[in-house]
């Protein structure tokens, strides 16, 4: 986790998967944040810095995991 806190310190964009809130607190240049998960709400509850954008991909997992889960469905039961 240092590692990670030490290379977020200099980043203006986070694009990927949340992170300890701990790097939120020590990314100084921080400008935006790309979720690739569809729910944000854990990074509400971070400190983040009032200038950070948080972003998510929207409408783009409803087709995908519709299917995903009726594969599993079919595969469950019959």
């Amino acid at each position: 986790q240092d590692e990670l806190e030490s290379k977020v310190k200099s980043a203006e964009i986070i694009f990927g998967v949340h992170l300890p809130e701990s790097c939120y607190e020590k990314a100084e240049q921080l400008m935006w944040i790309q979720s690739m998960w569809a729910g944000v709400e854990g990074l509400m509850q971070a400190k983040i810095a009032d200038r950070v954008l948080i972003s998510k991909p929207w409408g783009v997992f409803g087709r995908f995991i519709s299917s995903y889960v009726f594969g599993n469905l079919l595969a469950e039961y019959i």
